[in-house]
């Protein structure tokens, strides 16, 4: 995704706007600008000289204290560039146009590749520049022949890695449910205080994707559906649980007189039975929050089985 703000840098450079993000030349190097909630990134596909090199423009880019002064999140130096993110609260672009003044001349200073450098060979582009998007993030300039190469050894890769993946997907959903059952308590209660919140159904869904990995479960698609199908038995066991603890509550306080804690299983299948429409309101907000809460967890599980993926822009 890419915003108003962005946009408007991406233009003031002439770069391209697709696939979600921003690519291109600013400043002589091959950078992509992206954003998503709460979090702006500048991406550069680089390498340098040397590891002398990079150790020493690491260490005169960090005496600027750039938490501080340009709001940078984190700094991830990867083997084809470096990945800037910064954090987004008002004013942050200012800050991205300060951190771009000294971020490019320390490149240059260092050696770093441009963006007229195939980042895969090493060898001058010339007229046969491709772009191409890498996971999403970084968009990276080579030649054509280069980028199939890349995406012939991520096949292979991929293949490798299935091959060796002794998973089973029986002993991960067992992890799974199991996860999410124990996640379901924490929802209960939650419940039982009057609220409903996608921070605790994050937590059925890491518990579930904990327990996947705990019982060895099979790192393929099947693990997507196991663990929406677990999260989705986590929010309704948790409701059935909370339900049950107000139905105990209002037992033992004597609002339901002549009643025992040992009927709260028989009290919840009655109204089950005479009106199912009774949970609704409550189970359907529950499974609102918990896809809100669990939507970025299983988007990065989704993207961590599939592997890295090169995505053609020009």
């Amino acid at each position: 995704m890419i915003g108003s703000g962005l946009k408007k840098l991406a233009t003031a450079h002439s770069m391209t706007v697709s696939s979600g993000v921003a690519y291109g030349d600013m400043n002589g190097y091959a950078v992509t600008l992206c954003e998503g909630s709460g979090w702006k990134r500048l991406a550069v596909a680089t390498k340098f000289p040397s590891v002398t090199a990079q150790d020493e423009f690491r260490n005169e880019l960090s005496a600027y204290n750039l938490n501080r002064t340009y709001r940078v999140k984190e700094i991830n130096y990867l083997s084809d560039g470096i990945d800037v993110v910064f954090t987004d609260t008002m004013g942050t672009m200012k800050k991205i146009n300060a951190f771009i003044d000294i971020f490019f001349p320390l490149l240059k200073k260092y050696g770093a590749t441009g963006s007229d450098i195939c980042i895969e060979c090493g060898y001058s582009l010339g007229s046969e520049a491709k772009w191409k998007l890498m996971n999403g993030i970084i968009a990276l300039p080579m030649h054509e022949r280069c980028a199939e190469k890349v995406k012939n050894e991520l096949q292979y890769e991929k293949e490798e890695e299935r091959l060796n993946d002794t998973g089973n997907y029986i002993t991960g959903a067992i992890g799974a449910f199991v996860g999410a059952a124990v996640g379901s308590l924490l929802w209960a209660l939650i419940f039982l205080l009057g609220y409903i919140a996608a921070p605790v159904a994050f937590v059925i869904g890491w518990l579930a994707n904990k327990g996947y990995g705990l019982l060895k479960g099979k790192n393929d698609k099947g693990k997507i559906v196991i663990l929406t199908l677990a999260i989705i038995f986590g929010v309704v066991l948790g409701d059935i649980l909370g339900e049950s603890f107000i139905l105990v509550s209002m037992i033992n306080s004597g609002e339901l007189p002549g009643f025992l804690v040992s009927d709260v299983p028989e009290l919840i299948m009655f109204v089950f039975r005479t009106d199912p429409m009774a949970f609704a309101p409550n189970l359907l907000m529950g499974l609102m929050f918990a896809a809100l809460g669990v939507f970025a967890l299983i988007r990065n599980e989704s993207k961590r089985i599939s592997g890295p993926v090169l995505k053609d822009l020009n």
